[in-house]
Formats: C-alpha cells, sequence, structure tokens
C-alpha cells in the first residue's frame, strides 16, 4: 500500500512539473510572438526583394522627367519652334494646368520648354555662364536630348563660387544661390558613406555637389535607413548643372536601381492617362521601388516609366501607354491600382517642405554652403579629372541585412570577453572556481584558455594577461 502511494506521489509531481514546464514555454512563445509582431510592425524589416537585385537590369530605353519616349542621341532642332504645350512643372503660386493629353510628337521636354519660352532661359534668370566653354557647353546642353553623349567640360574657381540668386527659393540665406534636384532610389550601402557616394557618383558625371539634404521622416526610418535606398536633395552650383543632373541621370541604372531625378523646386506630376496608384501592399513587407517596378514589368509585360514609393504601403507607377496602364490595373494581383488624381507628385518632398529643417541644419553648420578646400571631388574637377565609379557591380549587397553586421558582431564579442576576463580574475581572487555559462563547445574551449593563461599570470605575479 505505502509503495502505490509514493507512486501515485511522484505520478502527481511529474505531471505537475510537466504541465508547469509547457505553460511556461507557451507564455514564453506568446512572448516571442508579439515581440515579433511589434518589432516587425515598428521596424518593418521584413522583405521579399533578393532575387530581384540585378545590375544587369535596363530600364526602358530613355524616358525623360515626364515619362515621355526620347530617341536616344536625337537632337532638337531649334529652326522648327515647337508650340508651347503648357508649362510641365508648377511656377510660384497657383500651378497651371498641365495638357497630358498632347500626343508624342507634340510633347515638348521640360528642357526644351525653357528654350521656347519667348525670352531664352539664361536671359530671363541672369545666368552667368563664365568661360567660352561654358557657355558653349550650355548651348549644346539647351539643343541636346536625353541620352546624348554631352559631357561636362568642368569648372574654374570662379564656377565654385556662384552669386546669381533663384527668385524661386524662399530662403535669404545662399541657399538660393544653389540649385537642387530631388534624388530617389539612390543605392548605398553604408550610411556612413552616404554623402561621400552622392559626391563620388555626380563627380563622376562631372558635376560638383555643394550641399546634400535628406528629409528624415517615417519611410526614411521604417525602410530607407535599413535597406540601404534613399531619397534626397542634392544642390549644385548652377541651373546648368542641374539641368545636366536631370538630363544625364534620370533612370540611368545605379547599382542595380533606377535613378529618379526631379527639379528640386518645381513639382513634376504623374501623367493620369497612363498613371496608377498603389494603395495595397502585402501586409508584413516592404518592396523597395525596383522591386515595384520589376514586379509590374515582368509580370504583366508592360513597359513602365517611372515607379515612385510615397511610404511603406503606397507609391504610384507610369506607363509608356494608356494600354499598358489597363493590363497593370486589371492583371494584377499583388497591388491593388486606383487611378492616380489629377495632381500627384513624383517627387516625395520638394525644398519648400523641408526648407525650415534645411534652414535649421545650416543654422548649426554655417559653412556648409561654402566651398571646401579640401573637398578631394571639387580639386578634381578643377582639374578637370573624374573619379573611378562602378555603376554596376558585379556582385551588390543586398538591400537589406538580417542581424548585426560583421563589426558589430566582433565588437559583441569583445565585449564579452572583457567581462569573462573581469568575472574569472574576481573568482581566483576569491578563492573561488571560475565557472563558464556558455554551453557551446568553442566558448567552453575559449573560456578555459582564459583561465589557464589568468593561472599563469597569477602565478608569475601579474594580475591579468
Amino acid at each position: 500500500m505505502l509503495f502505490w502511494f509514493l507512486e501515485f506521489r511522484w505520478i502527481v509531481y511529474f505531471f505537475v512539473v510537466s504541465r508547469s514546464i509547457f505553460v511556461r514555454q507557451q507564455e514564453l512563445s506568446g512572448i516571442n510572438f508579439r515581440r515579433s509582431k511589434l518589432s516587425l510592425k515598428d521596424s518593418q524589416i521584413a522583405m521579399s526583394e533578393p532575387d530581384y537585385i540585378d545590375t544587369d537590369y535596363e530600364s526602358d530605353e530613355y524616358y525623360d522627367e515626364q515619362g515621355r519616349k526620347v530617341k536616344e542621341f536625337e537632337s532638337f532642332t531649334e529652326t522648327e519652334p515647337e508650340v508651347e504645350q503648357g508649362y510641365p512643372c508648377a511656377t510660384n503660386g497657383q500651378a497651371e494646368d498641365v495638357d497630358f493629353t498632347a500626343d508624342d510628337a507634340e510633347y515638348v521636354s521640360f528642357q526644351q520648354m525653357e528654350l521656347n519660352r519667348e525670352e531664352p532661359l539664361e536671359q530671363t534668370r541672369n545666368i552667368e555662364t563664365g568661360s567660352s566653354k561654358l557657355e558653349e557647353f550650355s548651348r549644346k546642353l539647351a539643343s541636346s536630348s536625353k541620352g546624348s553623349s554631352l559631357t561636362h567640360p568642368g569648372y574654374t574657381k570662379e564656377d565654385m563660387s556662384p552669386t546669381v540668386r533663384d527668385p524661386r527659393c524662399k530662403s535669404d540665406t545662399l541657399l538660393a544661390c544653389l540649385w537642387p534636384v530631388y534624388v530617389g532610389n539612390f543605392r548605398c550601402e553604408n550610411r556612413s558613406d552616404e554623402f561621400d557616394s552622392v559626391r563620388e557618383y555626380f563627380a563622376w558625371k562631372g558635376l560638383h555637389v555643394r550641399l546634400w539634404f535628406r528629409n528624415i521622416d517615417e519611410y526614411h526610418r521604417d525602410f530607407q535607413s535599413k535597406a540601404g535606398i534613399y531619397d534626397m536633395l542634392v544642390y549644385f552650383v548652377s541651373e546648368r548643372d542641374a539641368d545636366y543632373a536631370i538630363r544625364k541621370c534620370h533612370r540611368e541604372i545605379y547599382k542595380g536601381y533606377p535613378l529618379n531625378v526631379f527639379p528640386g523646386r518645381e513639382p513634376v506630376y504623374f501623367d493620369p492617362s497612363r498613371s496608377l496608384q498603389a494603395t495595397r501592399m502585402k501586409s508584413g513587407r516592404i518592396y523597395s521601388e525596383l522591386f515595384f517596378e520589376k514586379h509590374v514589368k515582368f509580370i504583366q509585360k508592360v513597359t513602365v516609366t517611372c515607379a515612385v514609393k510615397f511610404d511603406t504601403r503606397s507609391g504610384a507607377m507610369e506607363f509608356a501607354s494608356t494600354a499598358d496602364k489597363a493590363k497593370a490595373q486589371f492583371g494584377e494581383r499583388l497591388f491593388k491600382f486606383k487611378p492616380v488624381p489629377h495632381r500627384l507628385r513624383k517627387q516625395r518632398f520638394l525644398e519648400q517642405d523641408i526648407l525650415d529643417q534645411i534652414e535649421a541644419y545650416l543654422a548649426y553648420h554655417p559653412n556648409a554652403l561654402q566651398m571646401d578646400p579640401n573637398d578631394k571631388y571639387a580639386n578634381m574637377l578643377l582639374r578637370n579629372e573624374r573619379p573611378n565609379v562602378d555603376p554596376k557591380p558585379k556582385q551588390p549587397v543586398l538591400p537589406l541585412r538580417r542581424g548585426p553586421t560583421k563589426q558589430m558582431q566582433q565588437k559583441r564579442l569583445q565585449q564579452k570577453i572583457s567581462r569573462e576576463r573581469r568575472r574569472i580574475a574576481k573568482a581566483m581572487a576569491e578563492g573561488r572556481k571560475p565557472r563558464c555559462f556558455d554551453r557551446n563547445k568553442p566558448a567552453k574551449q575559449r573560456f578555459k584558455k582564459m583561465v589557464q593563461k589568468m593561472k599563469q599570470g597569477f602565478q608569475n605575479g601579474v594580475g591579468e594577461f
């Protein structure tokens, strides 16, 4: 009888312990699940993009900032003036209406519209061309099309000190003497090298970058800072340089991603007849503009002229034709498309949207607008030299690295070793045996070697090793 009673007690004890362990595991799993949901909601680190990283990807032929097709190396002739179809970018005050119904043959690009105005752009805004080389370059730039082989002639020291103010800029600082462009989808693997990467890329194009500024908003924190894909305002020393950057860099592939380059002070709008807005993206995922563009382009077999992300859940896309638009709208299943409003801006932000942030930055960095005599890229451009840049590396870094970086792992390991050293020394000083709390074999072997070296140090009269 006593035997059965003892057996029953052991059975009850085993049942209670097993149940408590099971309940604890469920609680821990629930905590981990809630933590994973919170981290996914707050940081949005999940992506399904690595399969889309392709340095051989080419944007669909050549398209200007308005999304209209421009033949490669085609020059606009000044002998046959075009009829002005409306200014594509909003001027100061109320934006003018844009005629999006114009045929491709009647389309006039942003640069050509400026050229065909009653007064030349240089005379209207009193741009100082400087040397004869820059005058010749300005003339060729005005008559060339996107995709031409026109190169920048370089700078003189006088060109590096702009004095002409842009009346569209509302700042009272020297910022009004600089000319910004909005650059989106710019790939940079290391955040600490972001500014250097921007200057290096445009110096490769022959352009000097005086100032660079990004908008630190929710989209930047949730996606851009983690993926290494940024948008920003890049300031040049002349309007000619800004126009050249738009003409030369828009839709160019840089490290596997097509750049979006638009004016920085005037909005450029999507064409409602050829554009769609994506309002629903898969929950728990964040897609870059490249994934957004490639998925629709390859799955629906359409031609995409521009793809823009506004935040983690919405974006817009412009197509080459209304037929491509209809095909994507009714055939797409991953994204929910709807027609875009009449005025949907392609830039996520303009200078006027973040002018307060820029002026606050300039207040803390008053020399940011001045020429840095130690700027290596500016000195290269003054010597008419260019840095070596590989825009299409064979093995690009993935947009997102899961977990800590290699440098952070090494730093944490060194911190752990330092803590173990102090713990071993304290145990030996108190006459106790040092204890290893790690369970993996390499950590135990490392701990054992540390104890042996510490013992030798104590025997030799040295408290540390």
